[in-house]
């Protein structure tokens, strides 16, 4: 078996893909986890949550569903798709796994955008960092 390394808060945590415990998880989970698998870096809370879970069973069978989701933060995200996505490449021949990566790697990671300065802009006038402002009225 072979095995993808997540850290998360300097502590490493082992994945395996295993199709039974995928299946088994989707209940508790409450998603389908195997679209999950075909959609990553596009998933919903529960998919992500739920794959962590169902990939760590057999390593790391302390973890519950709830505490796995409290490890997903947006500094997270990123190494935990990618960690996912490499789970699952090291269970399949080298030709499908290198697709597989190239897949994975070519998903965006959804930024939460930040204005450049703190100045208000203009009364109602567009801005390169948000929409049209609305004048309070008094």
């Amino acid at each position: 078996m072979k095995f993808s390394t997540l850290t998360i808060d300097k502590k490493s945590y082992r994945l395996l893909y295993d199709f039974n415990d995928i299946a088994d998880c989707e209940v508790e989970a409450g998603c389908n986890l195997l679209e999950g698998l075909q959609t990553l870096g596009q998933n919903s809370a529960r998919q992500l949550r739920g794959l962590l879970y169902a990939m760590t069973r057999k390593t790391h069978s302390d973890m519950t569903l709830r505490a796995w989701g409290e490890l997903v933060r947006f500094d997270t995200l990123p190494d935990i798709t990618m960690q996912l996505g490499e789970a699952c490449s090291l269970a399949v021949s080298e030709e499908y796994a290198e697709k597989y990566r190239q897949l994975v790697e070519a998903q965006k990671v959804v930024e939460i955008p930040v204005p450049e300065s703190s100045e208000k802009p203009e009364e109602n006038s567009a801005t390169e960092s948000g929409p049209l402002s609305v004048a309070s009225v008094s």
